[in-house]
């Protein structure tokens, strides 16, 4: 694998983990929602490993998102929604946990009552793992 393959499958990686990781879910818990094992996440999560198309697949639609956004990063211009919201999103990515937890809670109650909570987000009041 060429250095910049072997870059891109990193970032690849780097993303399946972290929409996991934001989902709450255990790589065994992704495991069986693409109907992959434990050690098939793992490869995928640590690269240089990329996963065969029909496995992108699985894991986009388990993810919520498009397997453009799990090869590159970048969500479909129809998708992108409001921009100031966008650029911020990695500077809330490093707030302190207790920040964050109290965002989400923030966000989850002014989504509910908008109607615009989904099931299947991870809750605020969950406990970390």
């Amino acid at each position: 694998m060429r250095e910049n393959e072997k870059l891109a499958a990193k970032d690849i990686a780097d993303r399946i983990s972290r929409l996991r990781r934001a989902r709450g879910w255990k790589q065994k818990e992704l495991a069986a929602k693409i109907g992959s094992s434990l050690y098939q996440v793992s490869k995928m999560e640590h690269g240089p490993y990329v996963p065969r198309a029909f496995t992108l697949l699985r894991l986009a639609e388990a993810l919520g998102v498009t397997v453009d956004f799990l090869l590159t990063g970048r969500m479909a211009r129809s998708s992108q929604g409001d921009p100031r919201l966008r650029e911020r999103l990695p500077a809330l990515d490093r707030l302190p946990a207790v920040q964050r937890d109290s965002l989400i809670l923030f966000l989850d109650a002014l989504l509910a009552a908008h109607c615009l909570h989904q099931p299947g987000w991870v809750s605020g009041l969950e406990p970390r793992r």
